[in-house]
């Protein structure tokens, strides 16, 4: 059994790293520059509709945006998700008619794929 134990100290430089992946993709996709701050209501969104709400064991009082920004976090520092390839492929994902949340599915989904199981240590 595979599990990923996700700090969620990391959720700090998650946001920092969702905000740029989704910018550098909208600018993409719209062709012009573009800046948002991705809000939580999407990020919890992405998790109920991903893996990670069927693997993640869940922690009393940690939000579900915090869990998104902690994995995204992961995957850059571990070199699952580059930069490179996930604004690419969100790009893509929102030139074929994806949402914002979904396309941020596929992509949380492409991480936690290869675990059974994802534990938060607070």
């Amino acid at each position: 059994m595979r599990i990923l134990s996700l700090n969620l100290k990391l959720a700090k430089l998650g946001d920092a790293y969702v905000n740029f992946l989704v910018s550098a993709a909208l600018t993409l996709h719209e062709g012009k520059p573009v800046g948002t701050k991705v809000s939580g209501k999407i990020l919890a969104v992405t998790y109920a509709r991903s893996q990670l709400a069927e693997k993640c064991v869940k922690v009393r009082g940690v939000e579900k945006a915090e869990v998104v920004e902690a994995l995204l976090g992961y995957a850059w520092l571990g070199g699952i998700l580059d930069a490179e390839r996930g604004v690419r492929r969100l790009a893509e994902l929102l030139r074929k008619g994806y949402t914002l949340e979904d396309g941020l599915v596929e992509l949380v989904n492409s991480v936690v794929s290869g675990f059974d199981e994802v534990k938060v240590e607070v």
